[in-house]
C-alpha cells in the first residue's frame, strides 16, 4: 500500500473521530452578540482566522523588509570607510 495512502486514510479516520466528539453545540458570546454553533464549526472559523491574519501578517513583514530604508543625515563618505589609513 503507498505510504501516502495510508498517511491520508489515518489522518482522515482521526478528523472523523475529532468530528463527533465535538459535535455539540456551543454558545459563542461576542460582545452583544450571542449565537448557538458546533465546536468544531468554531474551531474550523479560528483556523481560518488564524490563517488568514498570518498570512497577511507575513506578507506585510516581508514587504516591509524589502523596502529600501531611508537615508538620514549626510551622505557617507566612501574615504571615511577605509580603515587601512588608520594602520
Amino acid at each position: 500500500m503507498n505510504i501516502k495512502l495510508l498517511v491520508s486514510l489515518v489522518l482522515a479516520f482521526f478528523c472523523f473521530i475529532f468530528i463527533f466528539q465535538n459535535a455539540s453545540t456551543v454558545q459563542v458570546n461576542f460582545l452583544f452578540w450571542s449565537i448557538e454553533v458546533s465546536r468544531v464549526l468554531l474551531m474550523v472559523i479560528m483556523l481560518g482566522a488564524g490563517i488568514v491574519i498570518g498570512a497577511l501578517l507575513g506578507s506585510y513583514l516581508r514587504y516591509r523588509s524589502r523596502r529600501p530604508v531611508p537615508q538620514q543625515g549626510r551622505p557617507v563618505n566612501k574615504d571615511s570607510l577605509k580603515t587601512d589609513k588608520f594602520m
